[in-house]
């Protein structure tokens, strides 16, 4: 057998040594390759032309909106909270105030009991 020369049994172990998934996905993917870098293409096409301008300055547009809204947001919690730190009794009132209106229909235990339900108390 020569340099250049293959042999049988060499093919075959390199066979044998493949795993069927393996050639499945290389196969995959190099079907896939041209198809693959015509969208590449075709992107980079778009993205240096106008509409690719436009498109940069839609996105600069809802990230500075993104974080305007996050400021806003963080700033209505700040002063949320500085209003609770100055004047807790109108929040404890607030809450009295909701507790009592849920809470008026469970005065009495039987009210919390839906259906026929006994329930037996250790003496």
């Amino acid at each position: 057998m020569t340099e250049g020369e293959v042999d049988s049994d060499d093919v075959l172990r390199v066979a044998v040594d493949r795993d069927d998934e393996v050639v499945f996905w290389e196969k995959f993917y190099e079907r896939l390759g041209p198809f693959r870098d015509t969208v590449l293409s075709t992107r980079n096409k778009v993205l240096n032309s106008p509409i690719g301008d436009a498109f940069d300055t839609g996105a600069q547009l809802l990230e500075d909106l993104g974080e305007a809204a996050e400021a806003a947001s963080v700033r209505a919690a700040e002063l949320a909270y500085s209003a609770v730190l100055r004047s807790p009794g109108f929040i404890v009132a607030l809450l009295l105030l909701t507790t009592a209106i849920i809470g008026r229909d469970a005065l009495d235990f039987e009210h919390q009991i839906n259906g026929d339900v006994e329930i037996y108390l250790p003496d």
